[in-house]
């Protein structure tokens, strides 16, 4: 019986074609991380220049200084009218007053000069940077269009050769019948067995089903649980509002979850429960790994700064913030920057922090895409 085999030509072209197709998938994606990475810096470049034109505190001084030497002028001529001077000049120095508030004014507008000075230097710096972030994102985008037509084409080929392939296995097939009736026949057992997996699969996605619904109604339960804990001690079904947290904790309730961590880790008091760190962050580990990744960020504050019942451990808290950051936890990517900002856990490394704080800008956080802004113009700051 023949057996159907593709010419070795239309075989290293196929193979050629699914080679191309992939290398250009993976260019569209690299190429699509670095257009959101080039919008992200955009987005700094510009907030940093915005937040520089709205800088008016030279301005503020130089009015203050302004203020200060027309204040002596406003004395000097003041002391003009006593019998004892008798010009502009001699008022001026018939007292401490002027020369004092003129001294005081002087300094102060060639402080708001100065500031002025700094701020028209840094500003040309700013634009450059922004005109910069906008060129490069351009240039991003004019590469990320090029490779997704590159993909295209590299698609376009492939499914060129598979058309083919096709069109010379149907050739052959009507060439062959004994081949044809062996596929058919092969082609009903797969189908009959892709019918009774598709029946097993139904069955389990059924059960899938029937256990979400559970998860939410219990989920749904936790909450009320959680919110209304008296009622439900009030019922006669808890013997206190503890238990009642505990139980919706265990039914999936995210806000119980932290609230018995806390109990148990001490950071947070209540009558009757004694604190017991080790198992506390054994449960909040154990929550963490059900999914309720604001454990992670909940352990790293309450070791970073001794918080409770918790023995401080800086390094230890960074650790766990650095957790909670992987699994997209905003806030435990703005104090983990933080922390690296200030070698508070870890190393002090600017650049590690800049790291931190422009994952949170990448989801939108304002502020750290105000801080990215602060970082990228050479600013210090204070946490």
């Amino acid at each position: 019986m023949a057996d159907f085999s593709i010419d070795e030509k239309l075989k290293k072209e196929l193979n050629s074609a699914y080679e191309e197709r992939a290398a250009a998938e993976k260019k569209k994606t690299e190429a699509s991380d670095a257009l959101s990475k080039a919008e992200t810096n955009k987005k700094v470049a510009d907030f940093a220049l915005t937040r520089h034109k709205h800088n008016k505190a030279w301005l503020i001084l130089l009015i203050i200084g302004l203020g200060f030497m027309i204040a002596s002028v406003v004395i000097a001529l003041y002391w003009q009218k006593s019998v004892d001077v008798h010009n502009f000049a001699e008022g001026f120095v018939y007292n401490g007053e002027p020369i004092f508030l003129l001294s005081i004014g002087g300094a102060v507008t060639v402080t708001a000069l100065i500031f002025l000075f700094v701020k028209l230097s840094k500003r040309k710096q700013l634009i450059i940077n922004a005109e910069n972030a906008d060129r490069a994102y351009d240039e991003v985008q004019a590469e990320y269009e090029k490779v997704c037509a590159a993909y295209e084409c590299a698609e376009a080929r492939t499914a060129d050769c598979e058309e083919r392939v096709r069109k010379a296995e149907e050739a052959f097939l009507a060439a062959n019948p004994e081949e044809l009736a062996k596929r058919q026949a092969e082609e009903a057992r797969k189908k009959e067995e892709a019918l009774a997996a598709l029946r097993r699969e139904e069955e389990i996605n059924r059960r899938a089903a029937e256990e979400e619904e559970k998860r939410r109604s219990d989920r749904l339960e936790a909450d009320k649980m959680f919110e209304h804990p008296t009622a439900y001690v009030l019922d006669g079904k808890y013997e206190s509002e503890y238990e009642v947290f505990e139980a919706a904790a265990e039914m999936g309730s995210p806000e119980a979850q932290e609230r018995i961590v806390s109990y148990m880790m001490g950071m947070v008091y209540r009558n009757g429960v004694k604190p017991d760190p080790v198992k506390g962050e054994e449960r909040a580990l154990r929550y963490a790994s059900e999914g309720n990744y604001a454990m992670y960020e909940l352990l790293g504050r309450g070791f970073l700064y001794g918080e409770g019942d918790l023995k401080k451990d800086e390094k230890k808290g960074f650790a766990y913030l650095e957790k909670a950051s992987s699994k997209g936890r905003q806030q435990a990517m703005i104090m983990a920057g933080i922390c690296c900002y200030n070698g508070v856990g870890t190393e002090e490394n600017v650049a590690a922090a800049r790291g931190y704080f422009a994952k949170a800008a990448k989801q939108g956080n304002e502020q750290a895409i105000r801080v990215v802004a602060a970082i990228d113009n050479g600013e210090r700051l204070r946490f």
